[in-house]
């Protein structure tokens, strides 16, 4: 499994989540607490007023220590965004995730090392221009207006 975010036009990550771990809501919470954490402590404070923490309603992620890790950070009220689940053409990192594997995968390249892969996803990752990035993000509002505008289908 592989986490990034997006602050701005920057892409963060990806981090590659331990093979073989789960996602609990204590690894979850361990997880944020070691990478996100950590993260944050490198952000400018101008820079860090402007971030917006977004994940989906998946188990892990609205356990009760979950949210009082991300509170803790010091995400909360307008810091603070629920994704609904079950919506990834609406996230801008399901779109941004998508462009990485289609040139990943590009000319039908396989991988037969998770190591390869890895290395592969890292390098595409730091190729992605902050403006692509920037039209990911710019673009959730009207991504949104044509879900309820099509009432969700």
């Amino acid at each position: 499994m592989i986490w990034a975010g997006i602050v701005g036009d920057e892409l963060v990550g990806p981090v590659r989540v331990p093979q073989g771990v789960k996602l609990t809501s204590a690894t979850y919470y361990q997880f944020l607490k070691n990478v996100l954490e950590e993260w944050l402590e490198e952000v400018p404070l101008s820079r860090l007023k402007k971030v917006v923490f977004m994940h989906d309603n998946a188990p892990c992620h609205g356990a009760k220590a979950t949210i009082k890790c991300i509170q803790g950070l010091g995400f909360k009220d307008e810091t603070l965004m629920v994704w609904p689940p079950n919506s990834p053409d609406i996230n801008p990192i399901e779109n941004l995730w998508a462009i990485i594997k289609q040139r990943v995968y590009a000319d039908g390249k396989q991988f037969s090392m998770i190591h390869e892969l890895w290395k592969a996803i890292k390098l595409e990752s730091a190729t992605i221009p902050r403006s692509l990035v920037k039209k990911l993000t710019d673009s959730v509002n009207d991504r949104l207006f044509d879900v309820i505008r099509c009432q969700g289908g």
